[in-house]
């Protein structure tokens, strides 16, 4: 990544587009990866800046529901749609960002804004982010948070389908994750969990090879936590 950005930089593009594009491929390997908790100290710098777009808010969710803090996602989440971030255009990260919100409601229990992202998301249920992975996935945790447990099982196969055709190795090895958490203690579940496993741990995602082997081990995916929030889940 640093050889792509000194060639980026000779080839006259300036520092801020630089950094921005070094750091949005550096978010999608650490989410890849499961290491998004890493990116810790970089959202509380952003939390003092005087002004954000409404998209940052995300950013700052996931990385909380990384950690485990359902106070401080609920915040953020929160603030995200305070700020408008449904109204984002529809430029490249725009499919992402929505998604990343998904996964965020999803994870806290949040049902009506989880509703919402969900009619938002449905159109594009066939479709694979570049930032991250098959939409079906993050459809598949809000459709589950909302009651819809077929449709979640609909949606995590056909994740799971589109990432065997396309030969997309890490996404498959989240999209067994999270349909083996979901149709475990059967066979089928832990079948699909030892496959995400051992390909996390081949192709280096140890956040998604440690969720792997604790569903395995029949641990259940780490709950929110309060992390120190003060905004009530969809709260205003």
């Amino acid at each position: 990544m640093q050889q792509g950005a000194a060639a980026a930089r000779e080839a006259g593009f300036s520092p801020a587009v630089v950094t921005a594009a070094a750091g949005s491929i550096l978010w999608c390997v650490r989410r890849a990866q499961g290491r998004l908790h890493e990116f810790h100290d970089a959202m509380f710098a952003m939390e003092r800046a005087p002004s954000r777009p409404a998209w940052t808010y995300i950013g700052t969710a996931q990385v909380a529901m990384a950690r485990g803090e359902a106070g401080a996602a609920a915040d953020a989440i929160g603030a995200a749609f305070d700020e408008g971030f449904l109204d984002l255009p529809r430029g490249l990260h725009w499919l992402a960002t929505m998604a990343g919100a998904a996964d965020v409601c999803g994870w806290l229990g949040d049902r009506p804004n989880a509703q919402r992202l969900y009619e938002l998301l449905i159109p594009n249920a066939d479709v694979i982010s570049l930032w991250t992975g098959p939409v079906a996935i993050s459809l598949g945790g809000i459709a589950q948070s909302i009651g819809r447990g077929d449709e979640a099982q609909a949606h995590l196969r056909s994740a799971v389908a589109l990432c065997e055709r396309i030969d997309a190795p890490a996404y498959l090895a989240i999209a067994r994750l999270q349909l083996g958490r979901l149709l475990q203690p059967n066979a089928e579940g832990r079948k699909l969990l030892e496959q995400a496993h051992a390909d996390a741990e081949r192709l280096g995602m140890p956040g998604w090879a440690t969720q792997a082997k604790q569903a395995l081990n029949g641990l259940a995916p780490p709950a929110p936590v309060d992390g120190g929030g003060s905004r009530g889940i969809g709260g205003a």
